[in-house]
This record gives C-alpha cells, sequence and structure tokens, in this order.
C-alpha cells in the first residue's frame, strides 16, 4: 500500500485503488451524496461523480473496475470538477 493510500484513508476516504487512467480513486461521503474520487493526490482530487447512496457509489466503482475503469462509470447523478 502507498503511502498516499494511507494519507487518504486516514483522511476519510475509503475503497481506494491505483487505476490506469483515473490515478487514484476511491469513495468518500458528502453532505447529500456519496462519491466516487478520481485523480487524489496529497491536495485533493480533480472531480468526482456523486450517487445518492453509498450503495450505489461501491456498485458504480466496483462495475467500473470490471470495465478497466475505461470511460466513466455509470449511474451518477452529476459529475462535479
Amino acid at each position: 500500500m502507498s503511502d498516499l493510500i494511507r494519507y487518504l484513508e486516514s483522511e476519510g476516504y475509503s475503497d481506494l485503488r491505483e487505476t490506469p487512467t483515473a490515478g487514484v480513486v476511491g469513495t468518500m461521503p458528502f453532505l447529500f451524496t456519496h462519491a466516487i474520487v478520481c485523480e487524489m493526490d496529497d491536495f485533493g482530487y480533480g472531480y468526482r461523480f456523486c450517487y445518492e447512496t453509498k450503495c450505489e457509489a461501491d456498485g458504480a466503482l466496483s462495475d467500473w473496475a470490471e470495465n478497466d475503469y475505461e470511460g466513466e462509470p455509470t449511474g451518477y447523478i452529476v459529475r462535479k470538477g
């Protein structure tokens, strides 16, 4: 496990993984949504895909992983960033 992933876990991100197309990705709860966050580094993230529930975000991240992170995850409400 990289130092970056350990640091991000300590900041509340979960299900972190390194991808070939979107950098380090994982999930994070926000005030009204749960999100898949992408291109994470020590200073934050590049963009996120928002979902209504944690279950939806986790499922979309798993599906996206099965497709080798090609394109974008499906089923999101909005992409921000």
